[in-house]
């Protein structure tokens, strides 16, 4: 075994990896170097990223019901459960999120309801979300938008 150290790359925190010498005949070590993540912020990326999914798919299907064109009472119980299950999914966002930057939990109305309202524009408001819980976290002045 060979040690390397190593900076992660999202949170630049350092740290050593453990690598062995006849998997480092088939990689190019110099390549990887600079992609390998510490476990806090790799399993961080491995929740968002789930969440992020789950909820793009929400809004998928918020699109192709809006597309449908079916009116009355059957239309309106799928959008309230479809609007229920975005506002679950943006609450665990919103908790991994804050968990990470080791923040107060900070989720309002507004985000699930800018989602429903824009299904297209959910990435958007994710990378607002996501990207203004960070500033927060290093205590940088967020712009709105």
């Amino acid at each position: 075994m060979i040690r390397f150290a190593y900076k992660c790359k999202f949170c630049g925190k350092p740290g050593f990896v453990d690598a062995d010498e006849e998997g480092l005949k088939l990689i190019s070590w110099e390549k990887w170097k600079d992609n390998i993540a510490c476990n806090r912020c790799g399993a961080f990326m491995e929740s968002k990223r789930g969440l992020e999914t789950s909820l793009l798919k929400m809004c998928r299907s918020v699109q192709v019901l809006r597309t449908t064109g079916k009116q009355g009472k059957s239309r309106d119980e799928a959008e309230a459960g479809l609007r229920n299950n975005i506002v679950e999914l943006t609450r665990r966002l919103a908790a991994v999120v804050c968990n990470h930057h080791r923040i107060a939990f900070t989720w309002d109305g507004e985000f699930p309801a800018m989602i429903f309202d824009k299904p297209d524009c959910a990435m958007k408001a994710i990378r607002f979300y996501t990207g203004g819980m960070a500033k927060l976290a290093a205590n940088v002045p967020v712009d709105m938008l």
